[in-house]
Parts: C-alpha cells; structure tokens; sequence
C-alpha cells in the first residue's frame, strides 16, 4: 500500500496481513509479524523522524432510547502499542533536528512478535477491535507529514488436536410422557460455509401423535459493555422449517421418526461473526430448535431447546502428523551409533543408484573393533551385524572331509558353532559406542534426518540443561 504526498511516496510492505493465531489465547505461541518501510523521494527532503507504530485498540458504542431523549454509552481502550523510530535522537533531552535526505529509496526493515492472547479482530455494528500499522515521516517547516496506514487481520482457530473438534452434542429427553426425542451435532465446532446437520429421533410414546413442524434456527448474540452498561443484540443467521417431516409414516410404521435438518452457516463476513470473548465484546452462536406435535385431542404443543455452537474462522493445519511416523525397523535411527558406522551408512546409500545387486551388502570395519578383534561390523539393509569371518573354518571342514579326519571336522564345527552365537554384553567389543556421550543425543525428529550427523560434543548434555531451568526458575 503505497501514500503519495507529491511527488514523495511512503509503502508499508509487510509478509502478510493477516495473522492466524493457533489455539487458544492461553496456549498460543503468537505470530511474527515483520515487514519493510519504504520511503521514495524524488527530491531533496529535509526530515525531523520516521516512526512506524503498531496499535491495537477496542472500543464499543451504542445509543439507547427514544430520538429526544437518547443515552450514549461509549469506551475504548488501547490492547496493544509498539513503536519504531528508524531517526533515533543521537542523545537524550536534544530535540531533534531535520536530516538531509537526497531523492531515492529508502528502506527500513522491522519485526513484532505478536503475543498468542491477543483478542481477535471483530467488526460488529457497536463493536469493534482493530489493529493496524501507521507510519509518519515529519517533515521540516511547513510541509505536511507523510501519513500511511495499513490495516492488520488477527484471527483465531482450533488447534486439531482440541477437544471441541472431537466433541458431540447430543439431547435426550422425554416429553409429558408423550413422546421420547433425541436431537444430536457430529460437532459443536464449525467454519464459514459449513453445513450442520441436525438430526432428529423421535419415539411416539402415546398413540395418534404426530409431528406438525420442525424447526432450527442459527443465532448471532452480540453482547457489548461498558464500565456501567451492557447491550445485547440479536440476530438470525439462518432458518430451517420442514412441515409434516413424517406425514408418510404412522405410529406403527417404525419404531421411530428420524429427520435430518441441515443449516449452513454464512461464508463470509459480516454475515457470520466469529465467535470472540474479551473486555468488551462477546459473540456467542446457538442453534434454537422447535417441534409441534399435535395432540389427540386437537391441542398443540411446542418441544423447544438450544444447542450451543462454535464459528471458528478456520481450521489449524498440523505440520507434523502422528501417524507419520517412521516404521518399527527404522527406529534405530534415532540411536546415537559411531560416526564413523553412519558415514559408511550414508555413502553406502548414495552408492546403492550405482552399483550392481552384487554389492548391495558391504562390510566396513571399525577401528574401535578392528585394533584389538577380528570382528567386522557388516551392514545389511538396516541392521548392524557382529560377524565372524568363518570362511577358515569352512577350508578346514571340506579338507578333513576329503581326508576323513574326524576330529579335524568337529574342531571345526565346534569353533564354527561358537562363533555364531550372539555375544554377551561382557564378551561384546569395547565397542563403537565407548566415544559417545549417550546423555548427548539429538532430538527424534532430528535423529530421523540423515542429511546431517550430529557431533555429541555440539550438544548439551541434561545436567546443564537442568541447571539452566534451574537458574531461571
């Protein structure tokens, strides 16, 4: 958005104006709000600042009463307010004197962390809660200020993992012994142009009863305050009426009426408010719903409840699902192995394009283990392997074979039996993990990750970590 006073022209560029803050306002992390203040001079300007301020302010107002005789009821308040000045003062208590600045572009980056319990925007007839950026450049002399303003979008949405998400609705209840109703929702929680069905299930209890109408009815209330005055307004979003839903079936027919009554909510706004809740301004849907039932003896009569629901702008998107998760086998990963196995892992993996099926198993040996045994570490898809070389002994038994030397063979396979069993962990090698701190281990998402390896000299160990929360608690 760019201001133009003559030929001088101010831009707020920003990464996005709308905000999208993740949960609720008591586990929300914020957002970061950055941008660039861009000032085109054609000439040559005198200039006493630049600021760049960004406010948040909430304010509600109404009147009430006959046109002679009416009552205003007003107040607002300031939620937020943070400034930049990119022509700081050189000392303190020195009133600033104008700077020289030739024609070009001029730029100054900026940055806000906006915190996660920020009231939402809310534009409703007496109510409103706006942010917006504004920029100054003060000009010397006579000259007028250079004024831009942009608007600034804070909206709130559901986590995924949030209980309203997941949460039903459902009333039972028996009328005047007559009839037995059920009315349910798959959820209390729905977004603009979402459609929610209202199911019915209704269970004669007397004979020659029937269901004249059904109705459901979306509301908005809007309640606004004040030091000394609250107003509350209200209005219907949607409405729904079926007449004679089970003209068709009869008392005998079934041994209940279902009917499902579906009302969509509105797309966009002001036709639908999202719900908020703060000092001043609360919004609150409900879904009013209506049943006549017409009595043997010509009466009617009127079943009526509410169900409360929640209009949220949007749901939150999870960059990270639990059930992406790596599979059973490959959870070795996360395990702090030798440097030295992971490189040979790693080059073993961008060779496997470029070798041939004969080598797609290799065997590498540490030198941990190959200083004092003759073991070799072999690797084999995605397993570590402690293996003996027995090609010796297989010599030895096809020669005592050849010769019919017995003892030669059960020598021999007696060694080769011995060699295949599983070490024990006091016979196992002083092994690969011996350099490695295991209290220094990445993350396991981090682990997962095999375009890096981490030194575990780089990372903290917990004693320091508790230390630290420790010192700050």
């Amino acid at each position: 958005m760019v201001a133009i006073f003559g030929k001088s022209q101010l831009e707020i560029q920003v990464t996005t104006d709308e905000i999208l803050l993740q949960g609720q306002a008591d586990e929300s992390a914020g957002k970061l709000l950055q941008g660039t203040l861009v000032l085109n001079l054609a000439e040559q300007t005198k200039i006493r600042s630049i600021v760049l301020e960004f406010i948040g302010k909430m304010r509600v107002s109404w009147s009430e009463g006959p046109a002679h005789n009416q009552r205003h009821y007003k107040q607002e308040r300031t939620i937020i307010s943070h400034l930049w000045d990119f022509l700081p003062e050189s000392s303190e208590g020195i009133k600033k004197k104008a700077r020289s600045f030739g024609p070009g572009r001029y730029e100054w980056n900026f940055e806000l962390t906006v915190p996660g319990d920020l009231p939402q925007s809310v534009s409703a007839t007496s109510g409103q809660v706006d942010y917006l950026l504004k920029a100054t450049v003060q000009r010397s002399g006579l000259v007028h200020n250079i004024v831009k303003k942009m608007p600034i979008r804070i909206f709130r949405c559901l986590l995924s993992c949030a209980f309203e998400l997941i949460q039903s609705f459902e009333i039972h209840n028996t009328w005047a012994d007559k009839v037995e109703y059920d009315i349910s929702l798959p959820s209390k929680v729905y977004t603009h142009g979402e459609n929610i069905p209202v199911t019915f299930n209704i269970l004669p209890i007397a004979p020659h009863l029937s269901v004249i109408s059904l109705m459901a009815t979306l509301k908005e209330c809007c309640t606004y305050t004040t030091k000394d005055h609250t107003k509350t307004d209200a209005r219907i979003l949607r409405f729904s009426r079926h007449e004679n839903p089970f003209l068709d079936t009869t008392f005998s027919d079934l041994p209940y009426w279902n009917r499902v009554v579906n009302l969509k909510v509105p797309n966009t706004s002001p036709s639908v408010l999202c719900d908020a809740s703060n000092d001043m301004i609360l919004i609150e849907h409900k879904i009013s719903i209506i049943i006549s039932i017409a009595n043997p003896d010509g009466y009617l009569s009127e079943v009526r409840c509410s169900v409360p629901v929640t209009i949220i702008d949007s749901y939150a998107e999870q960059q990270y699902r639990l059930d992406e998760l790596p599979a059973y086998n490959d959870i070795w990963r996360s395990v702090p192995y030798s440097l030295d196995v992971l490189e040979a892992l790693r080059s073993r993996s961008q060779s496997l394009s470029s070798t041939t099926s004969d080598s797609s198993v290799q065997s590498i040996r540490s030198p941990a283990i190959s200083s004092g045994l003759n073991e070799g570490v072999a690797v084999t898809g995605s397993r570590f392997l402690i293996s003996q070389n027995s090609s010796h002994d297989s010599i030895i038994i096809r020669e005592g074979e050849e010769r019919g030397d017995e003892d030669a063979i059960k020598r021999a396979q007696n060694q080769t039996r011995e060699q295949s069993m599983p070490l024990s962990y006091s016979d196992r090698p002083s092994g690969w993990w011996d350099d490695q701190a295991l209290s220094r281990v990445p993350s396991y998402r981090t682990a997962l990750r095999n375009d890096f390896v981490y030194e575990a000299s780089n990372l903290p160990t917990y004693d320091s970590i508790q230390r630290s929360q420790a010192i700050y608690s």
